[in-house]
């Protein structure tokens, strides 16, 4: 059974894997989370910022140079031309369409100066679309343009705005010419097909001259030698552009960007479909490999997130571009099909164990269906225990074996599953007689085992039945589930529940819940109760203590609720809450100066495994509170199942400097066997004794105890003192640490300072 549950736990894994594939490909595939791969590629080009070659200049103006109803802007544009041929610049590109006249005497300047410098200038014209999508050529008018060569340009700019790759060359009318960043690098791309633009160049690096102004002997001497490209801002025929960082920039840029790609830092391109595989053959291992190991996929689930923002810092650094929206895609749609799964699994209409469906799918049918006349919930005792001793193998054949004796009288019998350990069928037969007879054979048919591979597996069972007709499937199924708790199989194998007993099974029930409520309404908290030294009145130590006062049914003994968490599973939350406030509490004393331990309760039940190791040393880590002020006081002694490994736990609780204290000795089932082979620093008399000390034989149990006290050096406590007669016997027999109401009741921590700054004459006036 387990083997057939972690199949299909993976199983469900590798479907989740699949479908996420599936769907962030089909995504990418009509890109639509292209947006996404901009916004990244955006980012990246802004971690690493590499200064640019310094050979190419940008000289622009804040007019429109080409404007023709602006003659002077022509004017000034030759004007500055002039000044340019007196420089040594290398070449000169005008990114500028003067493709309607001005006045004849602006255009004819204009003409003359570009004439002027030769074959050192280039004019450039643009590849566009016509109305009718058809290509276009937009350039320079002969009459400006003269002999001067032309450069082609061509961009693409995406719906955001950005281009991010380029052509290296155009293709007009059976013509094919380079484009200009091309021609400004001298270099072509590797390959047939586009390039990828590298933004990573910081901006501020390029060298701009205004034209607006004079030039300088500065931005001569910047021109000298150098490509000087001229574009500008007010070019109405160019839309203007978005650079990563900046936005409204000429489209001139685009083409010195690409320029300073060709020349120096080409950029890798990874198709969104090549790192998806990547990362789909990761997962897939991790999945796969891991099993049902909760730990090692978690791992794994970590590192491959945490492999996307460092995968996009180091592809930004090696001037790698990575279509990373099907990658995000798959893991966004993985997690939220895995956050379904667990939520499904919360929800779960399957029993993981058995296969049945759920005691929620059961109230799902009630609910549909109608009530029947009759709820039974059988309890299958010491389950766990025999799913832990037999092969993983025979698991199956062992529920097998189980829903066959369920079913030995009605054989399509609907049956639901609990964890295993409950299952639960609904009856028409509401005669109390006629069920507990059949019920009674059932349990007979059970009196033999049940034979799993070749191995005979005793099998305890006992019932829980509801007759309520309560309309409310949750309500019956809480009381039927409540009466097959009480049950036992010598004296009441067979229990109904009353109606009064309803109200408590739905607070048992919801109690996971609850707890959690009241710890964070603080309806849970600590009181504390001192220790004294009878003959100094010294505070020796405080014990914490539970309590908790439910808004619906006041205060609830604390021997009640901690029995109802430990059956609930919520022993160790509560327990570690305890232990998290009254180390607070010791280190807030400690740092005044009070040397005193705090004692907390732990359950005997808690020492079968490691767990309390490492709630004590978070609590140490968190709290900041000294070692040797924590004792835990060990409750029940008679309750530990498996005593080597309590032992072993409690020997390295000691060696974390932990003191260990045995509650209520004396009372209970425990044997001596028990008390011999675990170590301890303390011992608590229980009050059954010590309220009772006339009696001569409590007395001389009392003084037994004091006696192996002292022959084990271990400190001895009367805990329930609530008089000073007992408080002077026990003086007079050696024992000065007591507790009890006769010293204080349990405070709440803002009395605990109050009753420390008491002198000792005056704590005991005080005393009962």
């Amino acid at each position: 059974m387990a083997k057939q549950s972690n199949k299909r736990s993976v199983n469900g894994r590798v479907k989740d894997v699949l479908w996420a594939a599936f769907v962030a490909a089909l995504l990418a595939l009509i890109q639509i989370a292209d947006p996404v791969n901009q916004m990244v590629w955006v980012y990246q080009s802004l971690i690493d910022q590499k200064p640019m070659s310094g050979d190419v200049v940008f000289a622009t103006s804040e007019e429109n140079l080409a404007a023709p109803g602006n003659p002077e802007q022509r004017v000034l544009l030759a004007k500055r031309l002039r000044e340019i041929g007196r420089s040594d610049v290398s070449h000169v590109y005008i990114d500028v369409i003067f493709d309607r006249p001005s006045t004849p005497e602006a255009d004819a300047e204009l003409a003359r100066a570009i004439t002027a410098l030769g074959d050192r200038v280039s004019l450039v014209w643009r590849l566009a679309e016509d109305y009718s999508g058809r290509p276009e050529r937009l350039e320079t008018m002969p009459a400006i343009a003269g002999e001067a060569t032309q450069v082609a340009t061509y961009r693409v700019m995406d719906y955001l705005g950005y281009t991010w790759r380029m052509s290296p060359s155009i293709d007009l009318d059976g013509h094919t010419q380079p484009n200009l960043p091309v021609v400004m690098a001298d270099s072509s791309p590797r390959g047939n097909g586009d390039f990828e633009i590298n933004y990573g160049f910081d901006p501020a690096t390029l060298p701009v001259i205004d034209l607006d102004r004079s030039l300088s002997s500065a931005d001569l001497a910047a021109i000298d030698g150098n490509q000087l490209v001229i574009g500008g801002v007010g070019d109405s025929s160019r839309a203007l552009a978005y650079v990563p960082g900046m936005s409204g920039v000429p489209g001139t840029y685009i083409f010195i960007y690409a320029a300073e790609t060709l020349k120096s830092a080409p950029v890798l391109a990874i198709p969104n479909w090549a790192a998806l595989g990547v990362y789909f053959l990761v997962l897939l291992t991790i999945v796969w490999r891991g099993g049902r190991k909760s730990r090692p996929i978690h791992l794994g689930y970590l590192v491959l997130g945490l492999s996307v923002p460092i995968g996009l810092w180091v592809t930004a650094l090696a001037d790698i571009r990575v279509g990373y929206d099907g990658v995000l895609i798959f893991l966004t749609w993985f997690a939220a099909l895995r956050f379904r799964a667990r939520w499904q699994k919360k929800f779960a209409l399957q029993d993981e164990k058995t296969g049945l469906p759920t005691f929620r799918a059961f109230e799902k049918a009630l609910f549909e269906q109608g009530n029947p006349p009759v709820i039974i919930v059988a309890k299958v005792h010491g389950y766990e225990e025999v799913m832990k001793t037999l092969p993983a193998n025979l698991h199956a054949d062992y529920v097998r074996g189980l829903l066959g004796r369920f079913r030995s009288v009605e054989k399509n019998l609907r049956i639901y599953a609990n964890e295993g350990k409950y299952f639960a069928w609904g009856s028409s037969e509401s005669h109390t007689e006629a069920l507990e007879t059949h019920l009674d054979g059932l349990r007979a048919l059970f009196a033999s085992p049940i034979v799993v591979g070749g191995v005979e597996v005793d099998v305890r069972i006992t019932f829980g039945i509801d007759l309520s007709g309560e309309p409310d499937p949750v309500q019956r199924m809480a009381s039927a589930i409540s009466a097959a708790e009480d049950t036992d199989e010598a004296h009441r194998p067979i229990n109904f529940a009353s109606l009064d007993e309803k109200s408590d099974a739905l607070w048992k029930l919801s109690l996971q819940a609850r707890i959690d409520n009241a710890l964070e309404n603080e309806e849970i908290y600590l009181v504390f109760q001192p220790k004294m030294d009878l003959d100094t009145g010294e505070i020796t130590g405080w014990e914490a203590l539970v309590r908790w006062n439910d808004p619906a049914r006041g205060l609830i003994s604390p021997a009640y609720f901690v029995q109802e968490c430990e059956r609930a599973g919520r022993i160790d939350h509560l327990t570690e809450y305890v232990m998290s406030h009254a180390a607070r509490v010791g280190r807030e004393l400690h740092d005044m100066g009070y040397q005193g331990t705090i004692s907390v309760n732990i359950s005997a039940v808690l020492l079968r495994d490691n767990r309390v190791e490492r709630m004590v040393q978070k609590v140490i880590d968190e709290s900041g509170i000294s070692a040797d002020m924590l004792m835990l006081e060990v409750t029940e002694t008679a309750r530990i199942v498996d005593l080597e490994q309590a032992v072993v736990v409690l020997r390295r609780l000691r060696a974390m400097n932990i003191a260990v204290s045995i509650d209520d000795f004396g009372a209970g089932a425990a044997n001596l066997e028990t008390i011999y082979r675990l170590p301890f620093d303390e011992l608590k008399i229980d009050r059954v004794f010590v309220a009772d000390l006339k009696n001569p034989k409590a007395r001389a149990i009392v003084e037994s105890v004091l006696a192996f006290g002292r022959a084990t050096g271990a400190k001895v406590v009367a805990e329930g003192v609530e008089d000073p007669e007992s408080m002077n016997i026990l003086n007079e027999l050696g024992c000065p640490i007591v507790q009890g109401y006769g010293i204080s009741k349990p405070m709440e921590e803002d009395k605990i300072i109050d009753f420390l700054n008491l002198s000792s004459s005056e704590r005991k006036r005080i005393m009962v």
